[in-house]
């Protein structure tokens, strides 16, 4: 499946003049962009489609410590993206709302944060905790639809839970602020005020992750 270029979402860091098509990534997994985006746009990995398939094909690359070697495959924010010889990186987004990738240290692989979409009880007590980047973990910890938790990705565990509160740290996760980051100064239904560089703004929680 492919995308016109000019109809691809405002976060790919994509011409829009180029190639009349582009590829869509697997999984229809919400704001998810195709890896073969991530390595020819964000960082200059390869200049061209064919030069990104060679360094797949070769294993050369690692997303959330698993190799991957399909260019279409889902990438989405924290995401942790390692290429031999090149660095690791994750994926995070610029303060416009472009996807971006910036360095990270070797011992933060296998790391990621992100937020509950959803969650139900299963059998023995434990529950299914579904993610917005389409995870899903079954947990003994106490988290709530709209809380985030820091992954292990490795693990298929949750190592912390980050209650979206006041004073929570946040980044912007979709709508016209996309990937702004604030500080949560007052929740009430649903609504949080987040002031972003002194500047206070009303946001959906639905919009927002802790962080």
């Amino acid at each position: 499946m492919h995308l016109k270029r000019n109809s691809t979402p405002k976060s790919w860091p994509v011409a829009r003049k180029g190639t009349k098509y582009i590829v869509k990534p697997l999984g229809g997994i919400k704001n998810a962009v195709p890896l073969l985006i991530v390595l020819r746009e964000m960082n200059n990995f390869g200049s061209n489609r064919r030069e990104v398939k060679k360094i797949l094909e070769k294993g050369l690359v690692r997303i959330n410590d698993k190799k991957v070697k399909e260019e279409k495959a889902s990438i989405t924010l924290n995401d942790t993206v390692s290429v031999e010889g090149a660095g690791t990186f994750r994926v995070t987004y610029t303060e416009k709302g472009k996807y971006s990738l910036e360095e990270i240290k070797k011992t933060e692989i296998g790391e990621k944060i992100s937020k509950v979409i959803n969650k139900r009880k299963v059998k023995k007590g434990l529950i299914q905790v579904s993610f917005v980047d389409g995870r899903n973990l079954i947990t003994k910890e106490k988290i709530n639809v709209g809380d985030s938790a820091l992954i292990d990705t490795r693990e298929k565990k949750i190592k912390k839970v980050i209650e979206i509160k006041k004073g929570v740290g946040i980044i912007v996760i979709s709508g016209k602020h996309l990937g702004k980051k604030g500080i949560v100064k007052e929740m009430i239904e649903g609504i949080a005020l987040v002031e972003f560089k002194n500047k206070e703004i009303k946001l959906k929680t639905e919009d927002i992750m802790a962080i």
